[in-house]
């Protein structure tokens, strides 16, 4: 037997939040601590994103994406090491480089300091066992 969702929203709540939705102006996003949501004026939000982009002490811009040329050159260098007897098939396998995807880039609001910067920033990853 399926649990039934409960709608924590009035009727009247619902409605707000699509008429907020629905404005291109407006972004509604998470917080970065609890489980609160923001909602926040789009440009204020990229012109946040863009100022942490633009700190190239943190963060350097690429002209193409290497992760590709990168999973070559694992696959390739793990492919000469089982073919030298260096390593088993079993752990080539086991150590290939699959699946790979680029870091993304996301902020979210601040929200349990008063005062504090309006953004944090973080990389998303996708994280891969071996097992």
């Amino acid at each position: 037997m399926a649990h039934r969702l409960r709608d924590d929203f009035s009727k009247v709540e619902r409605k707000a939040l699509k008429e907020l939705r629905a404005d291109s102006d407006l972004g509604i996003v998470p917080a970065d601590k609890g489980r609160s949501t923001v909602v926040l004026e789009r440009t204020d939000y990229i012109n946040n994103a863009q100022n942490f982009l633009n700190d190239h002490q943190s963060y350097v811009p690429y002209r193409s994406v290497p992760i590709k040329m990168l999973t070559r050159e694992i696959n390739t260098t793990l492919l000469a090491m089982k073919n030298s007897g260096a390593t088993s098939p079993i752990d080539r396998n086991r150590a290939r480089a699959q699946e790979t995807a680029m870091a993304h880039f996301y902020g979210l609001p601040k929200v349990n300091k008063e005062g504090a910067p309006s953004g944090q920033s973080y990389l998303s990853k996708k994280l891969q066992t071996t097992d």
